[in-house]
């Protein structure tokens, strides 16, 4: 605004002037202060570093002297950080915390008098810190060292104390220039709002009851009595008043609903205009979005509605198939005001798939038509085949009679919805109506047509289960007469599992006594051993654990690889042989054993492994050699006398007598080999080896 007189620009000028340099310099003085206050906050914090990193150094310290650390290297390392930290306080600088570069001031005398104290004491406390890493059960070293600790820790505290009581004085010495500043600060602002009120206040009184008679509505605005610069407010208001009354001739007509209504002279740079246009713009979208969502919910209501009154439908006339496909098609005829409607089903037979009309409802009445549409044929079998609705509107007024399945010209209007469980086509749905289909009646009847769809294929699952239930009414009766039947045979079962469970027993004992009375041994098809019974180890006065996975003929007589090799070819062949093996014993003496080699099958047939049972005839074969031997020696003796000339027949008797004792020998001989035999060949080896020639047989 423009003044009067000079002399109250000037004074004002002036009262402003001193409140900008009186500004200035407090803006200054507390720059000065908070950075002097903030160098010494940042000493007080390197201070208590320097008090935590000593507290840790004298920690690890005495654990290590304690053997509770392995070394001193964090100790010494956190020394090398506090004498680094003590530099900065005495030299000054820059220094890093949490990220961020904090300026250290170099201390005034009395400070730095102090520290000099400290680092001197601290050259002594790392002296012997650096002794104690190199002698650590030195207790008197650690003592030292607790002393000097101390000694530092005190020091720490007083120079913490006279930074303490320094950064008071600098935040006191703030405080008062704060309050000096504010005084003079009012006093100035009193000075300012003397000379405003003389000066402006008055006038904008006056004013202010102009605008009080536009707020009332008074339209008179007589001539000015204020002064031109107030005179130009009050033709402003003036116009302002104009405008008033327009906006609110404008706002009127909105509050009638009258969303038309414009300004004389719209400009969009007015704000007030602007947003009244917006507003009236907005609350037309909001009428117009209100209309909307009560379309809306009536149509959501109208689909709930349907929905209750055809599931209650199909929950009447879910018993039958033609029931749910009759009253289906009616109320679907009925509940769209349509003018017909056929019910479709999808059928098989002889390995045909077509549809068959079950149902029709024509001008309010149910009508018998009988009408089959092979699939992919006229719009009801290109909608069974797609599974996808099909809707025509404006339909010619022949084209019903040709393609559609109810054969009816007049109505205009064809909705055809397949019946469908997930991706499985049950039948068909087809509406003519002489009016047009809406996008959510579409939609309802699709909704339906799955509840329909459903419903029947329960139905028709429920039909399938009754035939399924008399057929097995049936096979329950047929299986009762043959359940006695099977009750006899279950005896004769049992009586055959008993017998086979003597046997097996009988089996059991006879096995036991051959592992215990004959040599077993099981070998693999290439001949390499993998199990032996105890009977076999004792024979060749060894262990299992020698013999396991060692092949047969490395423990027989000169290793005959071939002759092993020879017996296994006939195995392979289902062959079962006997053969005389002579074993090597572990103090190298011959062991004969007569033998029998017999396969071992899977569940397959496959030979996997070979059996061997064993006698040791080893008394046997000692008494057949001995036998042979004494023949051999009596048929010599025989030789030997009929080239001897008898001369007397004393000589002949002598001989005679000789050749007696010889044939009693021979003969004590033959009676104790065959004693041998019965000894080494008891009935349950008679009765094992039948046995094996049985399965060989």
């Amino acid at each position: 605004m423009v003044l009067r007189k000079t002399s109250s620009s000037l004074i004002i000028g002036i009262i402003l002037l001193c409140i900008i340099i009186l500004s200035l310099l407090h803006f200054q003085l507390s720059r000065i202060l908070d950075a002097k206050q903030q160098y010494l906050s940042n000493s007080i914090k390197l201070l208590k570093t320097n008090e935590l990193i000593l507290q840790k150094t004298d920690v690890l310290s005495e654990l290590f002297y304690l053997n509770q650390i392995s070394s001193q290297n964090e100790a010494l390392a956190a020394a090398d950080l506090f004498d680094y930290t003590l530099s900065i306080l005495i030299n000054g600088g820059n220094i890093s915390e949490s990220g961020n570069i904090v300026f250290i001031e170099v201390p005034d005398s009395e400070k730095l008098l102090k520290l000099k104290e400290i680092e001197s004491n601290w050259q002594t406390y790392f002296k012997i810190l650096n002794r104690l890493s190199e002698s650590p059960e030195n207790e008197g070293l650690l003592r030292s060292l607790k002393k000097n600790y101390n000694s530092l820790y005190s020091f720490i505290e007083n120079i913490q104390s006279i930074y303490n009581s320094d950064l008071q004085n600098k935040q006191t010495s703030a405080l008062i220039i704060n309050i000096i500043a504010v005084l003079l600060y009012i006093i100035l602002s009193i000075l300012l709002f003397i000379l405003i009120k003389r000066r402006f206040v008055n006038p904008i009184k006056s004013v202010e009851s102009v605008i009080d008679d536009i707020t009332k509505g008074r339209s008179v605005f007589e001539p000015s009595n204020l002064n031109n610069e107030f005179s130009v407010i009050h033709n402003k208001l003036a116009n302002l008043y104009y405008k008033t009354n327009e906006i609110s001739a404008f706002v009127k007509q909105l509050v009638d609903d009258d969303y038309e209504v414009r300004f004389k002279k719209y400009n969009k740079k007015d704000i007030l205009e602007f947003s009244l246009v917006q507003l009236r713009n907005k609350l037309k979208a909001n009428i117009e979005l209100n209309n909307k969502r009560q379309e809306e919910e009536k149509t959501r209501q109208w689909f709930a509605e349907g929905q209750a009154k055809f599931n209650d439908i199909l929950r009447e006339s879910s018993s039958s198939i033609n029931l749910l496909a009759e009253a289906s098609i009616k109320n679907i005829v009925k509940f769209f005001n349509a003018a017909q409607g056929g019910f479709f089903i999808l059928k098989e037979q002889a390995e045909k798939v077509f549809l068959e009309l079950n149902s029709a409802f024509a001008y309010d009445r149910i009508k018998s038509l009988n009408k089959i549409i092979p699939i992919g044929e006229g719009l009801i079998g290109m909608c069974a085949l797609e599974k996808n609705t099909i809707w025509i509107n404006n339909v010619p007024e022949d084209y019903m009679e040709i393609e559609s399945g109810l054969g009816e010209a007049p109505p205009t209007n064809i909705l055809i919805v397949p019946l469908k469980t997930e991706e499985n086509i049950l039948g068909v749905i087809e509406i003519a109506s002489f009016e047009e289909f809406t996008k959510n009646e579409v939609e309802f009847i699709e909704n339906i047509a799955e509840d329909i769809a459903s419903t029947l294929e329960t139905t028709k699952i429920t039909d399938k289960t009754s035939v399924l239930l008399d057929e097995s009414r049936k096979k329950t009766k047929e299986l009762a007469e043959k359940d006695a039947e099977i009750t006899e045979k279950m005896q004769e079962l049992r009586e055959i599992q008993k017998e086979a469970k003597r046997s097996e027993t009988e089996m059991f004992g006879l096995i036991k006594a051959v592992d215990k009375t004959l040599i077993k041994i099981e070998i693999t098809t290439r001949g390499k051993i993998t199990s032996v019974n105890n009977l076999f180890v004792k024979t060749l006065n060894s262990r299992k654990e020698e013999i396991r996975n060692v092949n047969l003929f490395e423990i027989i007589k000169n290793k005959d690889e071939g002759f092993i090799n020879s017996i296994l070819s006939k195995v392979k062949k289902d062959e079962s042989i006997e053969q005389t093996l002579t074993f090597i014993s572990k103090n190298n003496s011959e062991i004969f054993v007569k033998s029998l080699f017999t396969p071992i099958k899977n569940e397959k047939g496959q030979i996997v492994r070979i059996l061997i049972l064993a006698s040791n005839i080893n008394e046997t074969e000692k008494l057949t050699k001995e036998k042979a031997f004494l023949i051999t020696e009596t048929e010599k003796q025989k030789e030997q006398l009929l080239n001897i000339h008898v001369k007397t027949e004393k000589d002949i008797k002598e001989y005679q007598k000789k050749i007696e004792n010889f044939s009693k020998e021979l003969n004590s001989y033959i009676e104790r080999e065959n004693k041998i035999k019965e000894k080494f060949q008891s009935e349950k080896d008679k009765k094992y080896f039948q046995w094996l020639g049985s399965f060989k047989s």
